[in-house]
């Protein structure tokens, strides 16, 4: 499975190489003792196109892939937007999305939150 998340992250990265203004980051965690090993790691990737902004991070754990989130923020005219989808490889694939839409008018903000969530199918369907 480790292999499988290597494979994608190298895979991203070639995806990006031709994309100027890329910017990312890696972070994680090294254990020594008792016996050496990774613990959490974050690898995240993000790219500005005008007033947008998209980037998309993988979070991995000793046992394997997490999950990726991909977000994009940005405005078009009045209109703020920010969305965000999860997926979980060792989860089920969807986990949520959610679009924020905002806009201030006259030093009044307003904003309308739009959401969709996975949910387990019940032992009936």
């Amino acid at each position: 499975m480790m292999q499988k998340a290597w494979i994608a992250i190298l895979l991203g990265l070639l995806a990006f190489c031709g994309m100027q203004g890329i910017s990312g980051a890696w972070s994680g965690r090294l254990l020594l003792l008792p016996t050496p090993s990774f613990g959490l790691t974050m690898f995240s990737l993000s790219r500005s196109l005008g007033s947008w902004l998209l980037r998309g991070t993988v979070d991995f754990a000793p046992a394997g892939w997490v999950w990726q989130e991909f977000r994009v923020e940005g405005g078009a005219g009045p209109l703020d937007v920010e969305g965000v989808a999860l997926f979980g490889p060792l989860a089920p694939d969807f986990l949520y999305g959610q679009l924020v839409l905002g806009t201030e008018l006259k030093g009044v903000k307003a904003e309308a939150y739009f959401c969709l969530l996975y949910t387990s199918p019940s032992p009936r369907d």
